[in-house]
């Protein structure tokens, strides 16, 4: 049974520690450029078409190397300032350890599309 105190708790903590850093803003920053970049290319403008069909091919390719560093980031950061020890002492099994990385990341990404 997953405990959401637990969950909301450790949450909390990495999306603070994700953007008490540069390394939440840089990403944010390099997201919307490079989304800009390859909405907005010349292929854009000679269709006289106001449609996102660039971007919808562009993105996956986009999101497919921007995800994954910015989560490597998030279980060596734990491994470096030596709080992965300190993680896995919590009450909390090691699932809702995952799922708080992942909807901490994935609330990383929502803001990043906010933008």
């Amino acid at each position: 049974m997953l405990r959401s105190h637990v969950i909301k708790a450790v949450f909390w903590r990495n999306l603070a520690s994700y953007f008490s850093g540069v390394l939440g803003y840089l990403f944010i920053v390099v997201f919307v450029v490079a989304c800009s970049v390859t909405a907005f290319s010349p292929r854009f403008f000679t269709n006289n078409l106001a449609t996102l069909d660039l971007l919808s091919i562009s993105f996956p390719l986009l999101l497919l190397f921007i995800v994954p560093a910015v989560t490597m980031t998030s279980w060596a950061e734990e491994r470096r300032q030596g709080t992965d020890e300190l993680l896995f002492t919590l009450p909390a099994t090691d699932f809702e350890i995952l799922l708080d990385k992942y909807l901490s990341m994935l609330a990383v990404y929502t803001i990043a599309l906010a933008f």
